[in-house]
């Protein structure tokens, strides 16, 4: 099936069971990607549910379609398998279930749940039992046979008390060497059986069994402990084996290290201890312990980004707001590894969370800022405008904040069609930076007002006028510099501008697909077609490598339409090879809804078909 629900109580091996599978499927080379989503984490409404998803698969932003289209395209075109952990919430609401459930569609889906689906959504549900009473006492047989105590001999006390929940049982068996048995049994439930276990344990093991709520499913690596924890080594071996023990930790061996994750009930437990402000000892509270150690994760993250693993702290430092940290300064410090991943969604999600906590009016306005970027980026221009009003107005005396804001609000404008305020605001933030020396500044200014030049007045003499107040050019500036050289009918200019900005690109970034692109029209107007032909072939390649699925199909017909014009005698690629590729990309443009596209495409198959007979029917 395509859609495959896991459904049992809590701690009935739900996630353990999904990970299990998922590996297995993984290394039998089904999938192209496995995509892990810890459902608890994430906004599940469907709009933003499709942007975590397509930003963890690295599906580039698109101006041309929509993130939706983008994503049905790519599911299309790549075997994935998606898990949905813990996504009680999302079935909770069946609407929006049906609505991720058709999005999804050409995944492998995989949920799991502590209740079974609505019997009108179409799922094969597989409900996880407790175990019967000869696997409980199996189960305790592994137990005790790591142990010198006499577990096996209270069975039947625990099986009468607990029932066949393989997690209860474990922990009541483990938890005997702190706890006497008779005390464990009589806990009403999980929970409270925690919270006995926490009363048992030492301040190592309790700063140790709070580490891993820092850190994504895959827990915590061995290798940081030391150095968040700064505990002594020693310390640290036997409060990671008691608690391993103790069936408290989960550990995993990858990549020659050993990692430690909690289980879902484990890290609600510890996060409600935490909220309730518990100690670690007379002298140390968690929360204090937790700040300073989420402060040393931050310094890590700085000196060797991880976007995700930024996007995580950051989450988690949102949802505890009893943490004593600088909220504004560790999002300043982690905003650039995350936004040059095009992590936007979740990016303004922990923005939301940290400007409902924030009370510094400087900072209030920083946040606000960084809204308005992040909701630009996902198209939510009135929404993008709103915030950098507001983040404009909490401070008349700092020019560079203004400046920023105003820059943004031009992009905004020119977006939404405004052109003659986008100039307005784009001159006047300009103005600001020449005031404060700031150079990045008065070049992006510079760039804005260049391409809103040429494309708003098709003026390309004055958009190079602006370009060359700029001392040095970056890649967006000889981008730039292409179009206009394009549009002045100077090919060889537009072909060394365009090349630059493509030497300046990043490796692997979707824009060098893009370039490449340009580059082979620009050899076509030329009358190059053998170097058009060449430069299409090699943008296709890369355009596939990037995931920009829609991007490849409408580079697929400009290379079908310069093919088309070539004469026979120079073509080095079979008529077969370009209506594959024609087909390939109608299939993509259909599933991915891009009307345009498809007519183009549609029309590039009939002239084949007919007009230029290369193809039989």
């Amino acid at each position: 099936p395509r859609h495959l629900m896991l459904h049992g109580a809590p701690g009935s091996g739900k996630t353990m069971f999904a990970l299990n599978l998922a590996h297995r499927l993984i290394e039998a080379l089904l999938y192209e990607d496995l995509l892990w989503i810890d459902a608890p984490t994430v906004s599940l409404t469907p709009p933003a549910l499709v942007l975590e998803i397509a930003n963890r698969l690295g599906i580039p932003d698109l101006g041309y379609t929509t993130p939706e289209k983008a994503l049905r395209a790519y599911l299309y075109a790549h075997p994935v398998l998606i898990v949905l952990d813990q996504a009680e919430n999302l079935l909770s609401n069946p609407l929006n279930t049906e609505e991720v459930l058709a999005l999804l569609e050409s995944a492998h889906l995989l949920i799991t749940s502590r209740f079974k689906a609505p019997e009108h959504l179409w799922f094969y549900q597989i409900t996880l039992p407790e175990l019967t009473r000869d696997d409980a006492f199996k189960l305790l047989e592994q137990v005790a046979s790591q142990r010198q105590d006499q577990v096996l001999d209270q069975f039947e006390d625990m099986w009468r008390s607990i029932g066949g929940n393989p997690m209860a049982l474990q922990l009541v068996a483990n938890a005997a060497q702190r706890l006497p048995l008779a005390a464990a049994l009589k806990q009403p439930d999980l929970n409270a059986l925690h919270h006995s276990l926490w009363d048992q344990l030492s301040p190592t093991e309790r700063r140790l069994w709070l580490l891993p709520l820092m850190f994504p499913r895959e827990g915590l690596p061995y290798a940081q402990i030391s150095e968040l924890t700064r505990m002594d080594q020693g310390d640290i071996h036997e409060g990671l084996k008691a608690l391993t023990d103790m069936s408290l930790f989960n550990v995993h061996h990858q990549a020659a290290t050993y990692y430690y994750s909690l289980s879902s009930v484990t890290a609600s437990f510890l996060s409600q201890l935490l909220q309730e402000g518990t100690a670690i000892s007379t002298q140390e509270s968690a929360n204090d312990y937790l700040s300073a150690v989420l402060e040393r994760r931050v310094a890590s993250l700085i000196k060797n980004p991880e976007p995700e693993a930024a996007l995580f702290t950051l989450r988690f430092l949102g949802t505890s707001p009893f943490l004593n940290l600088d909220r504004w300064q560790c999002a300043h410090d982690l905003a650039l590894q995350i936004t040059e991943t095009g992590l936007w969604q979740s990016w303004s999600e922990c923005l939301l969370l940290f400007l409902a906590q924030e009370q510094v009016p400087a900072h209030t306005a920083g946040f606000h800022r960084m809204l308005g970027i992040a909701m630009r980026w996902l198209g939510k221009l009135s929404e993008a405008r709103t915030h950098l009003e507001r983040a404009l107005s909490f401070t008349s005396t700092d020019r560079i904040h203004q400046a920023d804001c105003l820059i943004e609000m031009s992009v905004v404008c020119r977006y939404q069609g405004q052109w003659e305020e986008a100039y307005r605001l784009a001159e006047q933030a300009l103005g600001l930076y020449a005031q404060e020396g700031s150079r990045v500044g008065t070049e992006r200014c510079v760039q804005e007002l260049s391409q809103l030049t040429l494309e708003t007045r098709r003026d390309a003499f004055q958009a190079m006028a602006w370009l060359t107040r700029l001392e040095t050019w970056t890649a967006r500036t000889w981008g730039i510099a292409g179009q206009v050289y394009l549009e002045l009918g100077q090919h060889d200019e537009a072909l060394r501008a365009t090349e630059q900005a493509l030497n300046l690109t990043p490796v692997g970034h979707p824009n060098q697909g893009r370039a490449t692109v340009t580059l082979g029209q620009i050899y076509e107007r030329q009358g190059d077609t053998a170097a058009a032909v060449q430069h299409l072939l090699l943008a296709i390649e890369l355009l596939d490598r990037a995931r920009d699925t829609i991007g490849y199909a409408r580079a697929c017909n400009n290379l079908a339409v310069i093919y088309l014009k070539q004469s026979h005698s120079i073509r080095q690629i079979t008529p077969d090879y370009i209506h594959a590729l024609l087909l390939q990309a109608a299939e993509i443009q259909e599933r991915a809804g891009d009307e345009i596209g498809l007519a183009v495409t549609q029309q590039n198959l009939s002239w084949f078909r007919s007009g230029y007979g290369l193809v039989s029917d």
